[in-house]
C-alpha cells in the first residue's frame, strides 16, 4: 500500500500595527544590532489536503480535506551590522470552516466497474469537521549583501515545520452493498475520522529588499524539501489507525510583500 499526500496552503495576510523596534535610544553598534523588527499581521488562508492510496498502481481511496480559517501571523527580523540576519515566522489558525469528502474504489466487490474517478464504489461527505491545530513556523539564517542606493540581497537557509489535524463528526454516505451505489444513509453524530500531518522540512533561499521614497519592496524566493514527513489517520468507528512516513518531497515558496 502506497500512500500520497498534496497540500496546498495559500494566505492573504495584512499588517495590523507597526512593524517596529530597533530598541532606540541606544549606544551605536553595542551589541552589533543594526535593526530589530517585529510584525504582527492577521491573513486568511485557504487549505487543501489530498490523501491518495494506492495499491498496484491503482488509487483505491480519495480523501480530500478543505479548510479556510483565519490566521494570526508573527515574525521578528534581526539584522547586525556585519550583515547576519536571523528571520523568524509563525502563523496559527482560528475558527476553521472544514469540510471532508471520501472517494473509494472497492474491487472486491462486484458492483466495481473501473478505477476512474467518477467509477468509484463508495462516498462520503462531512460538513462538520474541526481543525484541532494549524501551526506554521520557519527559522532562515543569512547573510545581507548591498547591492545599490537602499538595495539589497539576502541569501539565506534555513528550517521549517507545518502541522495540521482535522477532527471529522457525523456524515452522510452512499455505498455499493447489493447494487452500484444502492445503499445511503448517514453517521451518527460523533468523532469519525481524525487526520493529522507533520511536516518538518530545510530550505535555502534568496530575497531582494528595496526602498523606494516611503515604499519598501520585498521579493523572496526558496527551495527546500520536506524531511521526514509523517501522517496519522485514525478511524474511531473501526478502531483503525493507518501511519505513514513519506519520501522526501521538494517544494518552492514564492512571497511578495509591498509596504507604504
Amino acid at each position: 500500500m502506497r500512500k500520497i499526500l498534496k497540500t496546498i496552503i495559500f494566505t492573504i495576510a495584512l499588517s495590523e500595527g507597526a512593524h517596529a523596534a530597533d530598541y532606540s535610544p541606544r549606544p551605536a553598534n553595542t551589541w552589533g544590532i543594526e535593526d530589530v523588527r517585529t510584525a504582527y499581521e492577521i491573513g486568511y488562508s485557504w487549505i487543501r489536503a489530498d490523501e491518495k492510496v494506492y495499491v498496484d498502481g491503482d488509487r483505491i481511496s480519495h480523501l480530500i480535506w478543505k479548510s479556510q480559517m483565519p490566521v494570526f501571523i508573527g515574525g521578528i527580523d534581526f539584522r547586525s551590522t556585519s550583515g547576519l540576519t536571523v528571520d523568524v515566522r509563525s502563523r496559527i489558525g482560528l475558527f476553521a470552516t472544514t469540510r471532508m469528502d471520501d472517494y473509494d474504489w472497492l474491487s472486491n466487490k462486484p458492483q466495481f466497474r473501473s478505477f476512474r474517478f467518477e467509477e468509484w464504489t463508495d462516498y462520503s461527505h462531512h460538513e462538520a469537521v474541526d481543525v484541532e491545530r494549524y501551526f506554521d513556523a520557519d527559522l532562515a539564517l543569512g547573510q545581507d549583501f548591498n547591492v545599490g542606493h537602499a538595495q539589497r540581497i539576502n541569501l539565506h537557509g534555513g528550517l521549517k515545520y507545518a502541522t495540521i489535524k482535522f477532527n471529522c463528526y457525523g456524515g452522510r454516505y452512499i455505498y455499493s452493498r447489493n447494487d452500484f451505489r444502492d445503499f445511503t444513509g448517514s453517521f451518527p453524530d460523533m468523532l469519525g475520522v481524525t487526520y493529522e500531518q507533520r511536516i518538518p522540512a530545510a530550505f535555502i533561499g534568496a530575497s531582494w529588499a528595496g526602498e523606494f521614497a516611503q515604499t519598501l519592496i520585498t521579493i523572496q524566493a526558496r527551495l527546500g524539501a520536506t524531511v521526514g514527513a509523517q501522517d496519522a489517520d485514525r478511524h474511531w468507528r473501526r478502531q483503525v489507525i493507518y501511519s505513514t512516513d513519506y519520501n522526501n518531497a521538494r517544494f518552492v515558496q514564492i512571497r511578495g510583500e509591498v509596504h507604504h
